[in-house]
């Protein structure tokens, strides 16, 4: 492993998603304006046709293909093209592995962490209890940005990790750190507090692995928390395996008004509505 790990957003091996940001921002505002996102999107064509593709998927069920962005905007809602815009202006972002690492890839890392978000944001809608599903599905895309952080900060202690995940079943924050030197959740707080993303979803995404440490925007971090949960072990979503346990899902369910009866339901109503893996999904780009 290197002497000092690096870690922090200016060395996870690619510029600023600044583009991505913009969007964030407008996701998150009380008053999104459907003329900004689109001037937004729009400059860049390849993220117009990202964003198409995207749209068109199985994961969100269109009846009809949509060739423009503002009959997309028309079907799904400004704030729902935001989101999708943004998953698709991530995309260089996820790809940022060094050439090292070859047991984890972009294509598989935002996958995931589409599926995450899907499902955080159906979680809010059913919950009810004035999440916002916006800022769930930011939170449940990022949530493993950390990753790039891990794999670039030591990139042959990322793949030592990462094989012994696999092996070993062993998902131990403690794990991480002794092979790579950080903890992919806390980096990725990091991250996102460096790139100035609001502090719920920095929370989200730091505390995914262990969402019952902290009080602050419980919600929000519950809801990922379960969506990692629900999409964890399901093959060709899984990253990492759920890490759950009967008892923390019960407190989390608890936490965003559902009944401990209800898990089954909830997972029975979210996974049809993700896009079957990992074929579906490998058409999104």
């Amino acid at each position: 492993m290197m002497g000092e790990p690096r870690s922090g957003a200016r060395y996870i091996g690619t510029a600023r998603p600044d583009v991505a940001l913009k969007i964030v921002q407008m996701v998150t505002s009380t008053s999104l304006s459907i003329k900004d996102l689109h001037e937004a999107i729009s400059k860049d064509l390849g993220l117009v046709m990202r964003t198409l593709r995207l749209a068109n998927s199985a994961a969100y069920g269109l009846p009809r293909k949509v060739e423009n962005m503002e009959r997309a905007v028309v079907l799904l809602g400004a704030r729902a093209i935001g989101n999708i815009a943004l998953a698709a202006s991530m995309e260089s972002t996820f790809n940022a592995f060094p050439a090292e690492v070859t047991s984890l890839d972009g294509k598989r890392l935002q996958i995931h962490a589409l599926a995450v978000a899907r499902a955080a944001e159906m979680i809010c809608r059913y919950a009810n209890v004035g999440l916002a599903a916006g800022e769930a599905f930011i939170a449940g895309l990022l949530h493993d940005i950390g990753m790039l952080a891990s794999a670039w900060a030591d990139p042959q202690g990322f793949e030592t990790w990462m094989l012994r995940r696999k092996t070993d079943g062993v998902l131990a924050p403690e794990i991480e750190r002794e092979y790579v030197g950080l903890d992919h959740a806390e980096e990725g707080m990091k991250i996102g507090i460096e790139w100035g993303l609001p502090p719920s979803i920095c929370l989200a995404i730091g505390y995914h692995k262990r969402p019952l440490d902290t009080l602050e925007h419980s919600l929000l971090v519950s809801a990922v928390a379960l969506a990692h949960y629900i999409t964890g072990d399901i093959a060709g979503w899984e990253i990492d395996g759920s890490g759950a346990n009967p008892a923390a899902v019960r407190k989390l369910l608890n936490r965003v008004g559902f009944a401990a009866e209800d898990w089954e339901s909830l997972i029975g109503t979210i996974r049809p509505r993700l896009a079957t893996p990992p074929e579906e999904a490998a058409r999104v780009n």
